[in-house]
């Protein structure tokens, strides 16, 4: 059972709300909570969206990491966002497959679904063309 989520970030279950008193179901169903499971194609769009976004934010961390470093990094607790320890979505896997002086490369997975995205950034060059700014997902 996936459950819906509250708009504070709560987890319910149908179990959940069966094992509460009814008056609380009843002011946890007034809030506003629309509880039905997503369709295949919904959970794969939502996965793709959240991969998307984290590859798209792992690549400014890393670009950040490159100027102050030289290289890119494989070490995720190395890079930073804002200020604060980069972190992937809760529901998104984040491996980086290779990272050096010449650039690096990472895949994505998502828990909704079973495809995966990857990107790839080489080191700034004033020979390179552009790369692709958008993550690629497939299966």
């Amino acid at each position: 059972m996936h459950g819906c989520k509250i708009m504070i970030g709560y987890r319910v279950t149908r179990e959940l709300l069966a094992s509460l008193p009814a008056l609380a179901a009843v002011a946890l169903l007034a809030l506003g909570i629309a509880c039905r499971e997503l369709s295949p194609e919904e959970r794969a769009a939502k996965g793709r969206a959240t991969m998307t976004a984290d590859l798209l934010r792992l690549a400014r961390a890393e670009s950040l990491y490159y100027a102050g470093h030289g290289t890119f990094t494989g070490n995720l607790d190395a890079l930073r966002e804002r200020g604060r320890p980069f972190r992937a979505s809760g529901d998104v896997r984040l491996y980086v497959t290779r990272a050096d002086t010449g650039g690096w490369r990472a895949v994505a997975s998502s828990v909704w679904t079973e495809d995966v995205c990857h990107l790839s950034r080489s080191a700034p060059s004033p020979q390179r063309a552009a790369e692709p700014t958008a993550p690629e997902c497939g299966r």
